[in-house]
């Protein structure tokens, strides 16, 4: 085992095959255990390694980086594989209000880039492989955590204002950037 994360692909759905057509085709091991896969198409795909730091990288060498096509999309999926284990989490776009508001902005925060999700989504659907502790839901709202920095335990006020719990003094599903 390398214990490598595959972040095999940051996929979005789009509206019109002929946008479709030029994104890269949905992973396999996605396309063939998560029936709404075959709707999404390719945006970015990077191996990550287990010395990753994109915190000080100028931009990040993405293995697939379809961030320039000018696509309209309606939901955004992450798919995450590590050796075996694999989870899908796919949404409705959340990038569509304020600065961040590009292709750009659904790959992996970096500090040159100076953005940071810690958000609401809504119609949430999970999938995952067995044994990945991860349990399968759809329609359903959770959150969104990701920035290049540093974090910390404690409670996003925006997210408790919001309905998310989290528990202030462990690292879990709402934490604040620091």
């Amino acid at each position: 085992m390398n214990n490598r994360i595959l972040l095999t692909s940051l996929l979005i759905t789009v509206v019109s095959f002929k946008l479709f057509s030029q994104l890269g085709v949905t992973p396999t091991l996605a396309a063939t255990n998560v029936p709404e896969a075959s709707q999404y198409g390719v945006l970015y795909q990077l191996d990550i390694p287990t010395d990753g730091n994109f915190s000080n990288l100028a931009a990040i060498n993405y293995n697939i980086n379809n961030s320039s096509q000018s696509v309209n999309y309606t939901r955004v999926a992450y798919f995450f594989q590590l050796d075996n284990k694999w989870v899908w989490v796919s949404m409705n776009k959340f990038n569509t209000t304020g600065t961040y508001t590009t292709n750009a902005h659904l790959g992996i925060p970096n500090a040159p880039a100076n953005f940071l999700w810690q958000k609401v989504v809504t119609n949430m659907n999970v999938s995952s492989s067995l044994g990945s502790g991860v349990t399968a839901k759809t329609g359903i709202s959770g959150n969104i955590e990701m920035w290049s920095e540093c974090y910390g335990p404690g409670l996003s006020p925006g997210l408790v204002a919001a309905g998310v719990g989290g528990n202030s003094g462990t690292y879990d599903f709402n934490d604040t950037y620091s």
